[in-house]
């Protein structure tokens, strides 16, 4: 086993571990996003259903 084999180790495992973390990241940032979408349309149909609900009985 010659010294460059276990660098090739190291620099590959680091290489996965970086790749690992920055998918995770990845997947962080879309989950968060849709998340923000979903608390944006469900304060939309609140505030559209509280309208509905203020509104006087001749125009429910």
């Amino acid at each position: 086993m010659t010294i460059t084999t276990p660098l090739l180790l190291l620099v590959g495992t680091i290489g996965f571990a970086a790749g690992a973390l920055l998918s995770a990241q990845i997947a962080t940032w879309s989950l968060r996003a849709r998340e923000n979408k979903l608390t944006a349309d469900r304060k939309r149909l609140n505030a559209l259903r509280h309208a509905a609900d203020l509104a006087p009985p001749s125009l429910q």
